[in-house]
């Protein structure tokens, strides 16, 4: 099925996937198997990310189609997507939660895109050579938290650091502007989309007060935002790594939260790389990474936070695997040879 809206007139959203064979049961009953449908999945079995494993990016609109007098919004490929064609629909079909030594909690979307192509999309970095164990697979539409997965937006007034030092307001980003990033120096934005969409739903964005971490201003950003959090000390025996968290796994009801009431503008920059960038002072994706590895970016140090505020890296491996024993309520076996993936 292959669906043609008016694409000039949708706002773009982009995702990075990876195929389904990238990410296979390493460990338990399903040894071997890749990533697939929740029904045929186990739970408790650990999967590892191939270590060359590279991902596509998909870029998707929502599209509104009119059929015999009704109307269905759906997601659809847009033009330029490496994976699928432009106006095939998008259906997420199963809804994974995996846990890494670390105790860090990760979901991951399995999309099928037409009547052939299934891939992940994880909503969080996934990292080779960890173990990942698998605690729920629903075999849910999703289709709500999907379409605003590729929306790695910041809300109007947000202001962006300029090459020359400078700041703008994000909704008077235009392409060409060179803007600091953390890693490539100055860049060249390469376009800007912009969205309205309702605010009254999951897709509200998520209010961080300034200061909560290092920002300058209030910051408002869409749920799926990558935030990175480093150059601060740790406490001592934690783990010393940059930590990555998504603006909605900071939401505590008492200093972050999510403004639910009306609709808000939502800017998406993207570069030409993918780019960290400045965002009132911290550090923000420009386009989703979902691979952090020690050789594509430097170690850094975790940003001292309130307990409440966001999960701590370098969590013991006992106790990680003893809240995973507890969730399924069974024992893992452990082996000393595991395949090499």
């Amino acid at each position: 099925m292959s669906i043609l809206p008016s694409f000039g007139t949708l706002a773009h959203q982009t995702c990075q996937v990876f195929d389904t064979s990238a990410f296979r049961v390493v460990l338990g009953a399903n040894l071997l198997d890749p990533t697939d449908h929740a029904a045929n999945l186990v739970l408790g079995d650990i999967y590892n990310l191939h270590s060359e494993a590279s991902s596509k990016t998909l870029i998707h609109v929502t599209a509104t189609i009119k059929s015999e007098g009704s109307e269905k919004t759906l997601q659809v490929v847009a033009p330029g997507s490496e994976i699928g064609k432009a106006g095939t629909p998008i259906t997420p079909i199963s809804r994974l939660t995996f846990m890494s030594d670390d105790a860090t909690l990760t979901e991951v979307l399995v999309l099928s895109i037409g009547n052939g192509d299934i891939c992940i999309h994880p909503l969080r970095p996934l990292r080779p050579r960890f173990d990942y164990t698998l605690l729920t697979a629903e075999a849910d539409t999703g289709y709500a938290e999907f379409a605003t997965v590729g929306m790695v937006s910041f809300a109007r007034g947000t202001k962006i650091e300029l090459a020359d030092g400078g700041h703008c307001a994000v909704e008077d980003i235009q392409s060409g502007m060179a803007l600091r990033t953390r890693d490539h120096g100055a860049q060249h934005v390469q376009s800007v989309s912009f969205q309205t969409v309702s605010a009254e739903s999951v897709s509200a964005p998520v209010v961080i007060p300034k200061d909560f971490i290092g920002n300058s201003a209030e910051l408002l950003v869409s749920p799926e935002y990558p935030l990175y959090l480093a150059d601060n000390p740790v406490e001592p025996g934690v783990l010393a790594t940059e930590a990555v968290t998504l603006a909605k796994e900071l939401i505590d009801d008492d200093f972050v939260y999510q403004r639910k009431t009306g609709v808000v503008d939502y800017f998406q920059i993207r570069m030409p790389v993918a780019a960290i960038i400045f965002a009132e002072g911290i550090c923000a994706a420009a386009m989703y990474e979902p691979v952090l590895t020690e050789e594509k970016r430097p170690r850094r140090k975790m940003a001292a936070m309130p307990s409440h505020s966001i999960r701590r890296v370098g969590t013991p491996k006992h106790a990680a695997k003893s809240v995973v024993k507890s969730h399924l309520g069974t024992k893992t076996e452990q082996r000393e040879e595991r395949p090499a993936i």
